[in-house]
Formats: structure tokens, C-alpha cells, sequence
């Protein structure tokens, strides 16, 4: 076991070094009245520093007792949270290299038979919607309009 000493230097710059991404983010949430995950991360791992100095300094202990401090458990928070968010990341960066190759293999058009329907697909890749084309007719976010002639159903 560590002195506390020695655990409060070490808390002190886990909390305040890689820790002050969560305050900055905290201070902002709060700020625009929002509650976010730093605003969580901070009042715990707060709560467990600031619990430990008032046990270490302002507590009175009988003489060879050693007071109960979590300075460790801050340090360990913050350490699990910013390795998830980093994992987090890696995470997105490979799905977004798998969905970009995906992408590159998806056709731009397609068409599919029900009854006596045919219906065509036209993918608008730029803004990320599909566009069904019925018989002469295109259906939007309006509904069916006609094509004017311009589009042939065999």
C-alpha cells in the first residue's frame, strides 16, 4: 500500500491532467443547461478526491490507524472512461472504413417485380435517400407525382 501521501500526488495529476477534458466538458454542459456524461465523470470521481483529503487532513484517526481514502478510485475512473472512449473511437473509425467500402460496391440503380407492378430504384447517394420510380410515377416525401412521359414501364 502506497503512502496517501504518494496517492494524493498520484490522484492529483490523474484528476487535473487527463482529467481536465471531463471539467472543460462538464463546465460547457452545464453552462448551455445540459447534463452530459463529463458532468457524471466529474461529480464522481470529485465526490471520491475531495471524500479522501477531508478523511486524510481534517478527520482525526487513533494513532496508528490508517484513514479510509478512494484516490485511487478517482484515478481508476478516469483512467477506465478516457481508455473506453478511445476504444470508442477506434470502433467508428472501422465502421466508417467498412461502410465507405460497402458503399463503393452498392449499385445506383435496381428494380424489383410485385404483381404487376415494377418498380425502379434510383439511389441518390449525394443526399442519401432513395428514390422509387412506379409506371411513369416518382414517389418523393410528398407523395406519387407523374414523370410526365419522360419514364417508360415495361
Amino acid at each position: 500500500m502506497l503512502p496517501i501521501g504518494v496517492e494524493f500526488v498520484l490522484a492529483s495529476v490523474a484528476q487535473f491532467g487527463p482529467g481536465l477534458v471531463f471539467y472543460k466538458g462538464a463546465w460547457s454542459a452545464i453552462k448551455s443547461g445540459a447534463l452530459t456524461m463529463d458532468v457524471l465523470v466529474v461529480m464522481g470521481t470529485s465526490v471520491a478526491y475531495l471524500f479522501s483529503i477531508y478523511h486524510w487532513l481534517i478527520m482525526v484517526h487513533p494513532v496508528g490507524h490508517h484513514p479510509q481514502v478512494y484516490f485511487e478510485t478517482s484515478a481508476w475512473l478516469i483512467t477506465f472512461i478516457l481508455l473506453g472512449k478511445l476504444l470508442e473511437e477506434v470502433a467508428k473509425g472501422r465502421t466508417s472504413e467498412a461502410l465507405q467500402k460497402a458503399h463503393r460496391l452498392a449499385t445506383s440503380s435496381g428494380s424489383r417485380r410485385t404483381g404487376m407492378d415494377r418498380w425502379w430504384i434510383s439511389l441518390l447517394t449525394k443526399l442519401n435517400q432513395a428514390t422509387a420510380f412506379r409506371c411513369g410515377l416518382v414517389k418523393n416525401s410528398s407523395g406519387w407525382d407523374s414523370l410526365g412521359g419522360l419514364f417508360h414501364c415495361r
